[in-house]
């Protein structure tokens, strides 16, 4: 059975900042209109044909206006609501949290506020075989949000945060979306444990960063395997709303396109 888990539970104190969107409306940036459609339903809506079942950890302050805006797919959406202390914590407390809860053996984590231009590496990704616990694609860019450093065999040994003052000029960076064990769980209880004894995971706002546990991975010896894929365009994360206007003028002109093409197709008809 396919699972996709999207985290839509955060607090995006930067996103709500720099935009003028009411959020006792729109309170998490997975619900963010673009171009007239929240984006959760654009996740939807292009990843229902690979996907049995959805889960979408939300904070329960808001599961209302969640179960209002995802009544057409209630079918196959399980709700995952934190209490509000729990929401916003870390993407690592909300990961933690969706896999106590799951109870398949395997799932596609996706981040909620990842604009799915096309489903190309989420098919990559479906389609890529491992045994590994965690499992990503990666795709190199400049100025990259994360970065990961690479062993010779594609293993991930280490992730450097431009926000926490790791930065890098050029890196291979995630794509929002990732493979993850059910037994992932175990080492993710290992490492919160341990995150607020060493400093190098305490961050200034005190979250639990998912993508920290490669570090402890890489010490207990167990793989986080990756690929490198060429379809860097498939997928478009956004933290600021200057970020969310550049994806729709993005998807504008990539329609704009796509009608151009299709005009010239019918008049060479």
């Amino acid at each position: 059975m396919a699972i996709l888990t999207i985290l839509a539970a955060g607090r995006a104190k930067r996103f709500f900042q720099s935009c003028i969107f009411d959020q006792s409306l729109i309170p998490d940036k997975s619900l963010a209109p673009i171009n007239g459609k929240p984006n959760l339903i654009n996740t939807l809506e292009k990843t229902d044909q690979y996907f049995d079942k959805f889960y979408i950890v939300i904070n329960e302050k808001y599961q209302k206006i969640f179960q209002q805006t995802l009544e057409d797919y209630q079918r196959k959406i399980e709700l995952i609501a934190l209490p509000s202390t729990q929401s916003g914590i870390g993407s690592g407390a909300a990961v933690m949290a969706a896999l106590s809860r799951i109870k398949y053996q395997e799932i596609i984590l996706l981040w909620g506020d990842a604009f799915v231009s096309n489903t190309l590496i989420i098919e990559e990704l479906i389609n890529y075989q491992s045994a590994a616990v965690l499992s990503l694609p990666l795709c190199h860019t400049k100025d990259p949000y994360v970065s990961f450093v690479l062993n010779q065999n594609l293993n991930a040994i280490a992730v450097d945060f431009s926000k926490y003052g790791e930065v890098r000029q050029s890196g291979y960076q995630d794509q929002c979306v990732f493979k993850i064990k059910k037994s992932l769980l175990d080492y993710l209880k290992i490492f919160h444990q341990a995150t607020f004894k060493e400093s190098r995971y305490i961050t200034e706002t005190k979250e639990f960063e998912f993508l920290y546990i490669v570090h402890l991975l890489r010490n207990l010896n167990k793989p986080v395997k990756c690929f490198i894929s060429e379809n860097k365009d498939s997928i478009h994360s956004y933290n600021t709303v200057q970020e969310l206007k550049a994806i729709e003028n993005l998807m504008k002109e990539q329609n704009k396109n796509i009608k151009s093409k299709s005009h010239k197709l019918v008049t060479l008809v």
